[in-house]
């Protein structure tokens, strides 16, 4: 098997992992599945690899950013569009207020919410998320701002130098919140799940046969900071599930979870973004408008699944990928016909 081939089958099994990551928080979300919020977990470390890996192939602060904007919002539009119809068609105008939509359509209504909330505004809680399952956004988008400052802006050749000052930095926020209202979201969006993306970034950099003693000190700096939670107290079972998670990314990352190349995780790979953001609001409004036509149980269970994967198909094949390949051009067009690097 050829090297490209090899590659590309370990990064199939690891998109396999997101999938079944993304199933196991809508199964959380729909039947209660015990293990399915550590789902986010899985994500969070699955970005911390991939994210490397996307920078590999990034020249500029810019194209990283606009080759991430072009990944991730139009899709997330979509999907605002699609829950906002939902929650109309249902008899639940007041959930779809302006001011919310345009809130979320930024992808970080968290901020705008404590903001609000923070100087007294009384129609703060307006604010919140369409769909509680876009929580996590603002972490990942923070992680992604911070690895493409640190490989492209300050061009960090060793990412374990940065993950290490961002431990420390999570440390000091978990145990001294020195970080006042309002400011403070900030630092917990920048800190909060740190562990788990720098958990990711080590396994990429065994995947790239680039692993040292510097690398097993980040994975040992993780997993302590995964002892103490948010709060500054124990963490419970966080830090078995980081390593947990971790383990499954380096399984995928040498090729080892073979039955992740059939189908059908790999097509639940590249929906599961998309099933992510569409399976949670929409799918508690049709569990509800099928319960009062006496329709329950597993019936009822299979119609949401089955709406979430091909809303999220749907979204993926006609909305991602064309958006994908109609705007992902435009960053390096732009600067060269304006004679700017």
């Amino acid at each position: 098997m050829s090297a490209v081939r090899a590659t590309s089958r370990r990064l199939t099994q690891i998109d396999s992992l997101r999938g079944i990551a993304a199933v196991m928080v809508m199964l959380y979300h729909y039947v209660g599945f015990a293990y399915g919020a550590d789902g986010v977990t899985l994500f969070f470390v699955i970005s911390g690899f991939v994210i490397l890996v996307s920078l590999e192939g990034k020249a500029t602060f810019g194209a990283f950013a606009w080759a991430r904007l072009v990944r991730l919002y139009p899709v997330y539009w979509s999907a605002v569009g699609l829950t906002s119809l939902a929650l109309l068609l249902a008899g639940q105008a007041e959930q779809v207020s302006g001011e919310k939509i345009l809130v979320n359509l930024t992808m970080v209504p968290l901020i705008f919410r404590q903001f609000a909330g923070s100087v007294g505004t009384p129609a703060w809680y307006r604010l919140e998320d369409l769909d509680y399952s876009y929580w996590t956004l603002i972490y990942e988008l923070f992680f992604y701002a911070l690895a493409g400052l640190s490989a492209l802006v300050l061009r960090i050749r060793r990412p374990e130098f940065p993950c290490l000052v961002w431990l420390a930095a999570t440390m000091i926020e978990r145990l001294l919140h020195p970080v006042g209202l309002p400011w403070d979201v900030f630092a917990q969006a920048a800190t909060r799940f740190s562990e788990c993306f720098v958990i990711g970034v080590v396994i990429h950099e065994f995947y790239r046969d680039r692993a040292r003693g510097l690398t097993w000190l980040l994975a040992i700096a993780a997993v302590a900071v995964s002892l103490v939670d948010e709060h500054g107290g124990g963490s419970g079972k966080f830090p078995i599930l980081v390593v947990g998670a971790g383990l499954l990314v380096w399984l995928g990352s040498i090729g080892a979870l073979r039955p992740l190349m059939l189908q059908p995780f790999p097509f639940l790979g590249r929906i599961s973004y998309a099933l992510y953001l569409v399976h949670q609001t929409i799918g508690d409004l049709i569990e509800h408008a099928l319960a009062g036509h006496g329709v329950g149980g597993g019936l009822n269970l299979a119609i949401r699944c089955l709406v979430a994967l091909g809303l999220a198909s749907a979204l993926t094949f006609f909305v991602e990928r064309r958006a994908h390949q109609m705007l992902i051009g435009l960053f390096d067009r732009a600067p060269r016909a304006r004679g700017v690097v």
